[in-house]
């Protein structure tokens, strides 16, 4: 796709957010030229971008549907229905919640990021487990039009502060401690190196920073699902860096439109609906899990079961427990 290997071009730049952004308008006929840095210049026809578009649209890939449109939709179509099903290590039971109670959450968080001062176009990075804190942050940015930038959880200072500073995130959510790492510590070490990392939010943490109390118990007002979406489908929605293997990492940006496009795909290539269980024991912080089983069950409507930790015997355990 041009608009990806464009993109592709700005992975070792610092752009701001506003430009690539330019990416996804088409209603022009004259050539969209944008300018990086004042180093290099990038010249596209948006008339053949129109007619990409036109494409994706005539072919139901892009459906000019918001993701948190996608998730109202869910919510509307199936409100006492189990959205949700967290197993978490160390715990003995799971968290559930139906679409209506994880509207309810991510309504209070969206309010709570709006209070903190973030908006469309700001950067919301998410280094956290499958947990269920990454599915409320991620639904609640997209509520506000911040973007999400799902970070693997194995990612230590070295890619950390790249990929931060790159961005520049305004929050960064972490768990206090996964797998006998301290996450807590090294977001707090890194904010000195990050001047636009205004907030470090931590599930469990002990102090005002924990992600309960300051996401969930905020006084600030929800935020409710509106017919009027906070930003275009066509804007940035999520940045997922590559893992860096031959060189630094690369950011890549997906709308809502190529995201959707993504999951409509893949429903119909393994016959999907909204009756199904998913079971996401990939990361999160990966595209297969973030867009192949989390965007993916609240596209369809289905059951989402997230497993923090893949462990064989347990996760056929939870197959067998939850009909996936």
């Amino acid at each position: 796709m041009l608009v990806a290997s464009a993109c592709e071009l700005f992975t070792r730049q610092r752009i701001r957010r506003t430009v690539v952004n330019q990416f996804f308008r088409f209603q022009s006929n004259l050539p969209v030229f944008i300018s990086v840095n004042r180093r290099f210049t990038v010249s596209l026809m948006t008339d053949y971008l129109a007619r990409h578009a036109q494409q994706m649209r005539q072919g139901g890939w892009w459906q000019d549907m918001t993701l948190d449109q996608s998730f109202q939709r869910a919510v509307s179509r199936f409100p006492e229905k189990t959205a949700l099903v967290a197993y978490r290590t160390g715990l003995a039971d799971p968290q559930r919640w139906t679409y209506t109670e994880l509207a309810q959450k991510v309504a209070r968080a969206a309010g709570a990021l709006r209070a903190l001062g973030l908006g469309p176009g700001d950067v919301v990075a998410v280094q956290l487990p499958n947990w269920w804190e990454f599915v409320v942050v991620a639904l609640a940015c997209q509520r506000v039009g911040a973007v999400v930038n799902p970070l693997m959880h194995i990612f230590r200072e070295r890619e950390m502060a790249y990929m931060l500073g790159f961005s520049e995130a305004k929050m960064l959510v972490v768990p206090q401690v996964f797998r006998g790492f301290d996450h807590e510590a090294m977001a707090e070490s890194l904010r000195a190196r990050l001047p636009a990392l205004r907030h470090v939010v931590v599930v469990d943490g002990a102090a005002s920073n924990n992600f309960s109390r300051m996401l969930l118990e905020s006084t600030a007002a929800p935020v409710p699902g509106s017919s009027s979406p906070s930003c275009s489908p066509d804007a940035l929605a999520v940045l997922m860096f590559t893992s860096g293997t031959t060189g630094e990492p690369k950011g890549v940006t997906h709308s809502a439109n190529t995201l959707t496009a993504c999951t409509h795909a893949l429903a119909g290539r393994f016959h999907l609906n909204a009756d199904d269980v998913m079971l996401a024991c990939s990361p999160m912080g990966h595209m297969t899990g973030y867009a192949s089983m989390f965007l993916q069950s609240i596209y369809l409507g289905a059951t989402l079961v997230l497993q923090d930790i893949w462990e064989p015997q347990r996760g056929v355990a939870i197959m067998v427990r939850e009909g996936v």
